[in-house]
């Protein structure tokens, strides 16, 4: 891989348990700085891929080559916030500098700025019911970002959510992903999504999963409604939409 690579995988082949082909030969990069979004249909393994990239599976054959080395390097968001219940705010979000064994007045500190950089000023002390589905993934976002990570992997993290928020989430993510100057890694079933937040988009086949097509996404950052409303907007996620017709073949496709 190119030496600037932040993550990747190279050849990659991974089986469930059973002997169900889940991936097939997968090859992707990450380079530094960079948004991208992976997307296509249920089933294909873009989980698969997030989880191989952190390290929480091992292929069954192919590589991941990582530049991450250091603990906290890397951030998770999932789609289910997991919050800790019956903690507060300041509370979940300390959890990871508190598994490194990190000093008080450290996490003390970063826990402030972490709350500061996702907007949650006032809320440090309340419990995750007390607050909007929208405020608790910005609860789980601020935990990934309190290790400082060089990357940022999400696995449909804003799903749940209603459109007006999900629109808003996206916005602040990209004011996030643009001063924070990190890698991102963002899994999606919206193409509408993915064409707003990605530099580049990577589109996955049916199972066994494979990538099938890389799109490059030119529109300048930051980004807002013009460019949700912009011609080139929409040619792209019809480009997106017919590149998963087409993988998905007669027979699948709507």
């Amino acid at each position: 891989m190119p030496t600037a690579t932040v993550l990747a995988l190279e050849d990659v082949t991974h089986r469930y348990a059973g002997g169900v082909r889940a991936l097939d030969r997968v090859s992707l990069g990450l380079q530094p700085g960079e948004f991208v979004a992976l997307v296509g249909p249920s089933g294909c393994g873009k989980s698969t891929v997030l989880s191989l990239l952190a390290g929480l599976t091992a292929p069954a054959s192919g590589r991941v080559i990582s530049a991450v080395r250091a603990p906290g390097e890397l951030g998770m968001v999932f789609q289910d916030p997991t919050l800790m219940p019956w903690a507060s705010v300041v509370a979940n979000i300390a959890l990871p500098l508190q598994l490194m064994h990190r000093a008080s007045d450290e996490i003390a500190s970063r826990v402030a700025e972490a709350v500061r950089q996702v907007g949650l000023d006032g809320f440090e002390e309340s419990l995750p019911a007390e607050l909007s589905g929208g405020m608790r993934m910005r609860v789980a976002i601020a935990r990934a970002l309190v290790t400082q990570p060089r990357l940022l992997l999400m696995d449909e993290p804003f799903a749940a959510l209603d459109e007006l928020t999900r629109e808003r989430m996206n916005e602040q993510l990209l004011a996030l992903w643009r001063r924070l100057g990190i890698t991102c890694l963002f899994v999606t079933h919206s193409l509408y999504e993915a064409v707003f937040l990605a530099t580049r988009v990577l589109v996955m086949a049916p199972r066994p999963g494979r990538v099938i097509a890389e799109v490059e996404v030119p529109a300048p950052y930051p980004r807002g409604d013009a460019w949700r409303e912009d011609s080139a907007f929409a040619a792209l996620r019809g480009e997106l939409a017919a590149r998963l017709r087409h993988a998905a073949g007669p027979e699948q496709a709507p």
